[in-house]
């Protein structure tokens, strides 16, 4: 980490309250940082010691290149059975899905194939917990057959979706490709990410949709969760939930993503704006009410000169990070919502993010 560089793009923009540089590599310091003295922090910051601990180097990943497959796996969880569309997803040939089960399934586990893997998880948890606990499962899935996926897709059991009415075989506004007839909404997504080759993607939940309309991707760090793509140079960075500001918000833990993305990915992660939502709801619908919905966290204090204050979340985050990550955070990445979203920049292809952002 000590001999790492950061590398500033050339494009550059400003914001409401600050002007930040462009996409640089991510660091953090071997150094625990405690908030001051009655932070509503300091109990997480030392709970978690520092982002390290699920951060992973990124030249672990460079050594592995030789091995990268060119096929996808998707993540997510429920009580029992795995939905319909999941299935489908599967019977695609280059993609494969793991489905944790919450609790005791032995009888789940007799539909493993040589497309789809049951996992137990352990009884009572909870969503952000379950997908924690799929990472190891799918690096063991890896490790078995000898080589990668090119992206993991973690995604709610509720994260199915379908084209917009615009995006058809004939015409799909600017999209690098057009979908084929009879291509399954989540088929063509996975093409695109191998055409594309983003940092992070979504392919649903869009905040400001009326915002350059024929532009089918918006570059963006403000991504949910519901439904996210890790390129395979950075999903042992990113994919882990940091699951003890469960007990703050869950919109908190967003959040982190969101300003992890903005500090050194920007440009390289955005959102695919064909795709509309399905139909499905999530089963397990006792969870939700559980969840402490509080965006304060996520939010900068206006003083009284007009100056932005951190957001608790940059407070907590920010001398965590090397430098030059640091230096491209801004107060909170909520002030950046509105319609000057960023220039998409295209990596090389076959892109390793460890090498190409070094």
């Amino acid at each position: 980490l000590k001999n790492s560089r950061c590398i500033t793009a050339t494009a550059t923009r400003s914001r409401a309250s600050y002007h930040r540089r462009q996409s640089s590599v991510l660091l953090i310091r071997s150094t625990v940082y405690l908030p001051r003295k009655g932070s509503s922090m300091v109990v997480l910051a030392a709970k978690l010691h520092l982002l390290m601990l699920y951060f992973v180097h990124f030249q672990e990943t460079s050594s592995r290149n030789s091995s990268l497959a060119r096929d996808f796996l998707w993540l997510s969880q429920g009580h029992k059975e795995m939905p319909d569309w999941l299935f489908r997803v599967s019977q695609q040939s280059e993609a494969y899905v793991l489905w944790g089960v919450w609790g005791s399934c032995p009888g789940q586990r007799k539909r493993n194939s040589i497309k789809i893997r049951v996992t137990c998880l352990h009884q009572g948890i909870d969503a952000v917990r379950g997908r924690n606990q799929l990472y190891a499962p799918a690096l063991k899935w890896e490790r078995d057959r000898g080589s990668k996926f090119l992206y993991f897709i973690q995604t709610d059991d509720n994260g199915d979706f379908g084209f917009k009415e615009w995006c058809t075989p004939e015409s799909c506004r600017n999209a690098v490709s057009l979908p084929l007839p009879g291509e399954l909404a989540a088929a063509y997504y996975q093409r695109l990410l191998k055409l594309d080759q983003p940092a992070v993607a979504s392919p649903i939940i869009e905040s400001n949709p009326s915002c350059d309309p024929h532009n089918v991707r918006a570059c963006t760090s403000l991504l949910d969760r519901k439904s996210v793509a890790y390129h395979w140079s950075v999903h042992s960075m990113l994919f882990h939930s940091p699951d003890a500001f469960l007990n703050i918000s869950l919109h908190a833990i967003t959040c982190i993503l969101d300003e992890l993305l903005d500090s050194s990915f920007r440009g390289y992660t955005w959102l695919y704006r064909m795709f509309d939502r399905g139909q499905y709801t999530t089963r397990f619908e006792r969870h939700r009410p559980t969840y402490i919905r509080n965006m304060h966290p996520c939010f900068p204090r206006k003083l009284a000169d007009g100056v932005y204050e951190d957001s608790a979340i940059v407070a907590w985050l920010r001398p965590q990070l090397s430098q030059c990550a640091s230096d491209n955070l801004g107060a909170s990445i909520h002030l950046q919502q509105g319609c000057d979203l960023d220039a998409c920049l295209q990596p090389p292809p076959d892109v390793d993010y460890s090498i190409h952002l070094q």
